[in-house]
């Protein structure tokens, strides 16, 4: 019955906002390692597809530890004016669609939307966290430690009664004078859906990033901690 009761309030009240896809604050851990290191964080590239599958991936397990950071007060009511400013700015041809709302039947009724391309925001993200790791952020691949590129690949909601969000990105690593690595991160996060609004579309896609980025961070601190130190010469 309370199943029931639930899908009816989703079908009435619906996600009839987009979402606003940011990341407000670096919430991994501290890993040894990234301090003091020269990292370059190419633009991640959007290669998106609505449909996955198993046989392509399947989440990683938990993160140790791992507890999801909420918006503070002041970070939800700045949330909530930039999505508002840019759902009325922003033309809905330029929306990116980012999941699906489907009904007490489980059929699909409603596309969900951000205002934010999502490889961006994870872009965003992803510099935001490792800055917070104290590595220094360097304009051009040239004069990095290591260069960290990424492509989106899966970046999905399905809004219904359990609602379910995953990311997948395909990281490529680069250390000065080595060989590239790829690794796939696929993380997901899953939640009772309560009001389907576009507030809590976002706390679930952000709980996912929380994820991710754990994964991300440890990832970059095994790929330095396998390069050398190298120092730069200062200028004469």
């Amino acid at each position: 019955m309370r199943t029931a009761l639930v899908a009816a309030a989703l079908a009435v009240a619906g996600c009839t906002h987009p979402v606003l896809l940011k990341k407000y604050v670096a919430t991994a851990p501290k890993q040894a390692g990234i301090e003091g290191r020269a990292l370059y964080v190419a633009p991640f590239t959007d290669r998106r597809v609505d449909e996955w599958s198993d046989d392509k991936s399947v989440p990683l397990p938990e993160p140790k530890g791992f507890a999801r950071r909420e918006l503070t007060g002041e970070q939800a009511d700045a949330w909530e004016d930039e999505r508002d400013a840019l759902e009325v700015s922003l033309p809905k041809e330029q929306w990116h669609r980012v999941g699906t709302k489907r009904n007490g039947f489980g059929m699909p009724i409603q596309d969900v939307h951000s205002v934010t391309p999502p490889a961006d925001w994870l872009t965003q993200a992803a510099r935001l966290s490792l800055e917070a790791q104290g590595a220094k952020l360097s304009g051009s691949p040239g004069d990095a430690d290591l260069v960290v590129e990424a492509v989106l690949r899966h970046a999905w909601l399905d809004l219904y009664v359990a609602t379910w969000v995953h990311l997948v990105l395909d990281v490529t690593t680069t250390p000065r004078g080595g060989q590239p690595k790829t690794v796939r991160i696929h993380a997901s996060e899953g939640m009772t859906a309560w009001t389907g609004d576009s507030r809590e579309s976002y706390e679930i896609f952000s709980a996912t990033e929380q994820r991710l980025e754990r994964y991300l961070v440890e990832h970059v601190a095994k790929q330095l901690a396998a390069q050398p130190v190298t120092s730069t010469p200062l200028p004469p």
